[in-house]
């Protein structure tokens, strides 16, 4: 299992591309995030429509194809094979066709997807006087009694962000925050996702990480922390699900699933309610 305190295991979060479930969801606006280890989970997910049903499967690449495999993952065959129908009906001038190759294809590509256990806190919204104008503004703070415990599922670029808080900066050559030096100092401490949507985009993306200097501890029942370690775990079923994406056979009960569009939104959002226990440390967020 990677770790944030494993140089190696950043890096390959870094160097993993895709050109083409989470559980507590990232709205947009800020989200008071903890991360209850700095132990994750992370792989490349195809996420195959077929009619009303969803079918989520690991890439037979894993992370190290990258998200593109077609030479030994079925799905990615499938997606290749659409691309390969776009060029067709381009050369022949049917350009409606064409697109719907070609985002048959994009569909059916690989997205990077990572999991975190975490706590999500509830967002408060204060009205205080700002000191230098006089006039009221908004500050957003986390309710430590009101928090969801699930799996915190990341994009590619989210989980670049989380790891940009560990990293050195290759311009400054210093890490971004004295008081974050491991992938350690990042557990228990609450980190502010900031969504926003810019004029041009149609979703909300995580803007910004912003996190407290303090730290704060929970008592969470064992029983109400999810399990992630088979998160990723590989079906090797692939066959059939092109199978069944080609209407060459018919399919079963699938667990339904609600698809993390990547780089777009996050997952459905899903939790237990638990309750703070103590703050040490706690800084101004």
């Amino acid at each position: 299992m990677p770790k944030l305190s494993s140089e190696d295991d950043r890096q390959e979060v870094e160097t993993a591309v895709s050109s083409g479930g989470g559980f507590i969801k990232l709205e947009e606006g800020h989200n008071f995030i903890v991360l209850l280890d700095e132990d994750f989970k992370h792989n490349f997910v195809h996420w195959v429509h077929v009619g009303d049903k969803v079918y989520r499967r690991i890439c037979r690449g894993e992370i190290k194809g990258g998200g593109w495999a077609p030479d030994i993952c079925e799905i990615c065959a499938l997606a290749a094979e659409q691309y390969e129908l776009k060029k067709e009906a381009k050369a022949e001038g049917d350009k409606a066709l064409a697109e719907e190759y070609n985002k048959r294809g994009n569909s059916l590509r690989a997205g990077y997807a990572s999991a975190f256990l975490a706590v999500k806190l509830k967002t408060i919204v204060e009205r205080k006087k700002d000191k230098r104008t006089g006039k009221p503004v908004k500050k957003y703070v986390p309710d430590y009694d009101d928090i969801e415990v699930g799996k915190l599922q990341l994009t590619h670029a989210q989980t670049k962000k989380v790891l940009a808080l560990v990293n050195i900066d290759e311009e400054t050559g210093e890490l971004p925050y004295d008081f974050i030096t491991t992938g350690d100092d990042l557990v228990n401490r609450p980190l502010d996702f900031i969504k926003k949507k810019e004029a041009k985009r149609l979703y909300a993306e995580v803007q910004n990480i912003r996190p407290a200097e303090g730290l704060v501890e929970f008592e969470i029942e064992e029983t109400e922390i999810p399990d992630i370690t088979g998160e990723f775990d590989f079906i090797d079923d692939l066959d059939k699900v092109v199978a069944l994406y080609r209407g060459e056979a018919e399919g079963e009960e699938e667990e339904d699933y609600e698809e993390q569009e990547i780089d777009k939104k996050a997952g459905k959002g899903k939790g237990v309610k638990g309750r703070k226990v103590k703050e040490k440390e706690e800084g101004d967020i």
